[in-house]
């Protein structure tokens, strides 16, 4: 019957000593929410309604900060809507006169930005893009300016073609690099604005050329884009295309 008393002191102090751990428990949790809170950037935080404000020895509620995460993570996607992404990507293996790229919509895109390294897969590869794989000549129009190796500059205009000039790979082998931004959407002529060098030996550079292009199609939503060799397997083997959006 002594030993009772003892007991009972025991258990009061374990169960003291579980309450400090609950309590320890909370406080490293509410430490740990506010550190995720305090990386998010100043910025972003100031520029986005946040719907609940915390002052200290307010209980911090899950219900609350899912809200306040939820408020943030809709301003971070209407941010990353405002950047270029990576929407087609394809390095050729096989040398091939056509590629189509399927699945696009211009009008939710706005602009496509295309990034190409040719490599020449037959003599006289001049390259085109074709929004639509739309081939009436009529509908084309390019002014460019160029330099070539033989010395002095140029300038060309034309306003029928292929398509959206790309450039040039000449000799087999022979590399040409392209950039150019589309404004994809519907509503106004579709300009394209690049700059390609084409086709290189050794050091030399046989032309550079900045080109403004425009497909005068104004009402049909660009839903896929071909690139096109005028000659059959001018795309060589060891090309690689990339198509980004502004999404």
């Amino acid at each position: 019957m002594k030993k009772k008393p003892q007991q009972l002191i025991e258990k009061i102090h374990e169960l003291e000593a579980r309450l400090n751990t609950l309590e320890k428990r909370k406080r490293q949790k509410r430490i740990a929410w506010l550190g995720v809170l305090f990386v998010i950037p100043v910025g972003l935080w100031a520029a986005t309604v946040i719907p609940n404000g915390f002052t200290d020895g307010d209980t911090l509620s899950a219900a609350k900060l899912n809200e306040n995460f939820q408020a943030l993570a809709a301003k971070i996607d209407a941010m990353e809507g405002k950047s270029w992404r990576l929407i087609y990507e394809t390095d050729i293996t096989t040398a091939t006169q056509t590629l189509n790229i399927t699945g696009l919509n211009g009008d939710i895109d706005i602009q496509y930005q295309i990034r190409c390294r040719f490599v020449a897969g037959a003599v006289s590869s001049n390259y085109w893009l074709r929004p639509n794989g739309d081939t009436t000549a009529a509908k084309y129009g390019v002014q460019d300016m160029y330099g070539s190796s033989t010395g002095g500059a140029n300038a060309s205009q034309s306003t029928s073609g292929l398509g959206l000039e790309m450039g040039a790979g000449g000799t087999p082998g022979y590399i040409n690099a392209f950039t150019g931004e589309l404004v994809a959407k519907s509503g106004t002529q579709r300009q394209l604005l690049a700059i390609f060098g084409t086709g290189n030996s050794g050091t030399t550079i046989d032309y550079v050329r900045a080109v403004a292009g425009v497909w005068n199609d104004t009402s049909s939503n660009i839903t896929s884009l071909t690139i096109y060799s005028s000659v059959a397997n001018g795309i060589g083997a060891g090309s690689h295309i990339e198509i980004w959006a502004r999404r």
